[in-house]
């Protein structure tokens, strides 16, 4: 069964269409319609507001940042923010939440790098949400850090500290606590269903593609397991 999404809009609410279809007997198509009607969000308030702009923003800092993900399903997987500095090897990223606010600050291995995107639609509406919130004081609603210095990724690995990474080999972002550090890899206890898990796995420093230095995920799951 494959899935296609459309976007309606009616007095500035927004109705999502679902349509459902599978390939029925003789190859023909059989359609099943599932609408939902959202009346108020925080996403659809900022996007309308997008779609009733006269002038739409052009985008000044924003990127889009594309990784040699070993796992096809993470093809269209990217980071979309901001590059705050940078060396010959390693990146100090914000990245972006869904509601143009800051979500965290990475540190991103250039190696795994394979494409920047510089300009795009998409990197315009960000660059709104981003103006917006700054205007309204609303970008770091949970005042991360963000002067963090350009470092090594093995020095941002620290015993006994929660952490989300992303490697190349994974399906997604691993959180953890890191329960040992190598010369050349490192241990993280894998955090499932809010707990500790008895699950350890040992990552190459050399596969990872970034280390949460800070992000809103991390610091409320911090809280929660320190309560």
């Amino acid at each position: 069964v494959e899935c296609k999404e459309s976007i309606l809009t009616s007095n500035r609410k927004f109705l999502w269409l679902l349509t459902f279809y599978q390939t029925g007997p003789n190859g023909l198509f059989i359609f099943y319609q599932v609408f939902n009607l959202i009346l108020q969000s925080a996403e659809n308030k900022l996007f309308n507001n997008w779609l009733l702009m006269e002038n739409h923003p052009i985008n000044q800092e924003l990127v889009e940042l594309h990784f040699d993900y070993y796992d096809d399903s993470r093809f269209n997987t990217y980071y979309l923010g901001k590059i705050i500095k940078e060396d010959e090897n390693h990146l100090l990223f914000e990245s972006l939440n869904n509601l143009g606010q800051l979500d965290g600050i990475l540190l991103i291995n250039k190696k795994h790098l394979i494409h920047t995107v510089h300009q795009s639609t998409e990197l315009d509406y960000y660059q709104y949400l981003v103006n917006y919130h700054h205007k309204q004081s609303t970008f770091n609603p949970r005042n991360l850090k963000i002067d963090y210095p350009l470092s090594e990724l093995k020095s941002a690995i620290k015993n006994q500290k929660l952490v989300g990474i992303d490697n190349y080999a994974f399906d997604n972002t691993n959180t953890g606590v890191v329960t040992a550090t190598f010369e050349d890899y490192f241990l993280l206890q894998n955090l499932n269903d809010y707990s500790l898990s008895d699950s350890i796995q040992k990552i190459r420093f050399d596969d990872l593609i970034a280390v949460e230095l800070t992000s809103n995920t991390q610091v409320l799951l911090t809280n929660y397991l320190n309560r």
